[in-house]
């Protein structure tokens, strides 16, 4: 079982991560890309539905996924401003 060290931080984790999935969501601009934003929405939507299966079943497959779909699009965006820059 769990130390209540590692829940508290368990906890601040989730919390900020479902925190930052909202942040993208509502700075998502669906007047001027549409089509991008809906797919980046339901994306986000996938992520945040997996982080609240994995934290409330204990499912840590879908929290694997969420951050590796999160990681490629960082790093899609990394990759766009190094382009951008040249």
């Amino acid at each position: 079982k769990p130390n209540e060290k590692d829940l508290k931080l368990k906890n601040k984790h989730f919390t900020k991560s479902l925190t930052a999935i909202y942040s993208l969501q509502t700075s998502l601009n669906f007047d001027e890309g549409e089509k991008i934003a809906t797919q980046l929405f339901q994306l986000y939507e996938y992520c945040r539905k997996q982080l609240i299966k994995g934290f409330t079943n204990k499912v840590v497959i879908g929290i694997r996924k969420a951050a590796e779909a999160i990681k490629s699009i960082l790093e899609a965006w990394e990759e766009g401003i190094l382009n951008a820059r040249k």
